[in-house]
């Protein structure tokens, strides 16, 4: 079974150190990251994505070593409220441009996140922060990703979105194996785990979220 694993990763910044002695995230589990603000949520996606290194430590994916791996090689796409959305682009663009499934697929996508052809003429840089996360998220899923990193970016979803959508598009991530850490202040986010992380520290609880 793939899985993500961490394994004794610490990184410090200045007074600050998070640490993350032991995680193990099979495929297809959606964790919820919790926890105050300052706690390190963002730096732990961040190590994971590879965009910052840990001081010490390992990450491990599929069985592989990927510590140092460059984050472009990782396929771990990062969506955080309205960044990495291209806004000369049309919608279209900005979620091809890391396609890597075939079109039905990306139909299926686009369905799955109520995006029709009307909107894939849009100008990204004209919509809604809703509708930005919407297209970062139809893009991070079009590059056939093994893990998605979502920092926040769920919490500037409209409420009747959340309700007509998230089940279904949960429910897809789980069905293709993706692993999926969702930084939320939500509870209807429908996550199987939540990763609980306190002055730095993350600990995964084991009860599973109903």
């Amino acid at each position: 079974m793939t899985m993500l694993v961490l394994k004794g990763i610490v990184k410090t910044f200045g007074n600050f150190t998070l640490r993350a002695d032991f995680l193990e995230i099979p495929s297809g589990r959606i964790v919820c990251v919790k926890g105050p603000n300052g706690s390190g949520k963002s730096t732990l996606l961040n190590i994971i994505a590879g965009i910052v290194l840990p001081d010490s430590g390992k990450i491990f994916y599929n069985g592989i070593d990927i510590t140092y791996l460059e984050p472009e090689k990782r396929r771990f796409p990062i969506i955080r409220s309205e960044k990495g959305i291209f806004p000369h682009m049309s919608v279209e663009r900005n979620i091809k441009i890391a396609k890597r499934v075939d079109d039905n697929e990306l139909n299926r996508i686009l369905d799955l996140l109520k995006i029709n052809h009307d909107d894939l003429e849009k100008r990204a840089g004209s919509l809604s922060t809703g509708w930005k996360i919407r297209v970062s998220l139809a893009r991070g899923l079009a590059s056939a990703p093994g893990v998605i990193l979502i920092d926040e970016g769920l919490d500037h979803l409209d409420p009747w979105y959340i309700e007509c959508c998230l089940k279904n598009l949960m429910s897809y991530m789980r069905e293709k194996g993706i692993i999926a850490l969702i930084v939320t202040h939500r509870d209807d986010i429908g996550c199987d785990e939540t990763l609980v992380m306190i002055n730095g520290l993350a600990s995964l609880e084991t009860k599973r979220n109903t």
